[in-house]
């Protein structure tokens, strides 16, 4: 269903960008990334770490070919990319370590994307758990490593952010930040 959707999408000419979600395998994902990014779409299963982050920028173009706003497509965050293991950590110390590590990282994601596209809006895409939002009958808790969410201002990076994790689709900061719905 996945590659018959993808064809379909791409006979659209419509331009697809995919991100890993937590329930994704990421090597699973990037599996057929060259192959479909012949097809226009843009495949993120592993976040390339942050000495690479300019290869999640993925620049849209008009008609013209002018770039007219650019996308960070943050996949699914692994442990290793947000906080250092520390020995004999307790559930609070790694909670506080995954939202400073995300906050932190965010912050980084955001600078570099406005610094290498400074004259174009820039859209952020990510898959996680933002503080404040309402889950439905669908989820149970829902937390980042089963931690607390991270609060919607250290996501504040980017002109617009659009997020998956939740399956309702809701603003976390109204006209700025939005999560779809599943």
């Amino acid at each position: 269903m996945y590659y018959s959707f993808l064809t379909r999408l791409s006979a659209l000419k419509c331009k697809a960008i995919i991100i890993a979600g937590n329930h994704d395998s990421p090597s699973f994902i990037d599996v057929p990334k060259e192959l479909l990014s012949g097809m226009d779409i843009a495949v993120f299963g592993i976040f390339p770490g942050i000495d690479k982050v300019d290869q999640i920028f993925v620049p849209l173009k008009d008609a013209t070919d002018k770039e007219v706003a650019v996308v960070a497509a943050i996949p699914f965050l692994q442990d290793r990319f947000v906080r250092q293991v520390g020995e004999g950590e307790g559930a609070k110390e790694i909670a506080e370590k995954i939202k400073q590590g995300m906050k932190s990282l965010f912050a980084q994601i955001g600078a570099a994307v406005k610094e290498k596209f400074p004259t174009i809006p820039t859209i952020g895409m990510a898959h996680l758990h933002a503080q404040g939002t309402e889950v439905s009958d669908a989820e149970r808790d829902i937390q980042i490593g089963n931690q607390e969410g991270i609060a919607s201002n250290d996501l504040d990076q980017f002109d617009y952010l659009a997020l998956g994790h939740i399956h309702t689709g809701q603003p976390v900061i109204k006209g700025k930040i939005q999560y779809a719905s599943s």
